[in-house]
């Protein structure tokens, strides 16, 4: 599979900074990346830059711990906006209610 090849992650990165990226691309935005590269029909759910959700619940930054995002890391702003974007072209759909 492509992302198995380590010069993917990279190309992935470079091609996002040409959309005005600065950060290092999270994984998650990676692995939409990836979807765009191989999928068909893609939903991306639970996709929110923001401490708190929709509903002022917190959101956390991993699903698997409970670590608070650090600044400068990624650009979770812009990332949400691209995907936003996607979806509103239908590239994508994106969902942010609670599943």
């Amino acid at each position: 599979m492509a992302f198995m090849n380590p010069n993917h992650p990279r190309a992935i990165n470079e091609a996002w900074k040409s959309w005005g990226s600065n950060g290092r691309v999270s994984t998650g935005f990676y692995f939409i990346s990836v979807a765009i590269e191989l999928c068909d029909d893609i939903q991306v759910l639970g996709s929110w830059p923001f401490k708190n959700g929709p509903n002022n619940t917190t959101v956390p930054y991993h699903y698997y711990n409970n670590v608070e995002a650090q600044n400068g890391t990624h650009e979770f702003l812009h990332e949400f906006l691209m995907t936003y974007e996607l979806h509103q072209l239908g590239v994508l759909k994106l969902t942010v209610d609670p599943c």
